[in-house]
């Protein structure tokens, strides 16, 4: 299961503003590349969606089934603020 914990104001390209769901899987436990300790941490993914604030306050909460995992995928791009360019190997999905 997934949870909807959040959600964040987007600007799309023409300047239209929309609002990402931030989804939120369960709890798992990590082992640190660094100091070998096991931490808990939980993915998190932001999902674009046409709801308005009062329906995505609405949401917060609702659990979803599904989960969220890292996958390879093929390289993209994409252009972020202020015109910077970035390539991506892996996608994170629900």
């Amino acid at each position: 299961m997934v949870t909807i914990v959040g959600y964040s104001p987007r600007v799309n390209l023409k300047g239209n503003e929309y609002f990402a769901l931030v989804i939120q899987g369960g709890i798992e436990f990590i082992k640190s590349k660094v100091t070998n300790s096991h931490y808990a941490t939980a993915m998190r993914c932001y999902i674009p969606s046409s709801f308005d604030e009062q329906n995505c306050k609405a949401l917060i909460g609702q659990k979803l089934p599904g989960s969220i995992a890292k996958k390879s995928c093929d390289p993209f791009g994409y252009s972020g603020d202020a015109g910077s360019s970035s390539y991506l190997g892996k996608i994170n999905f629900t």
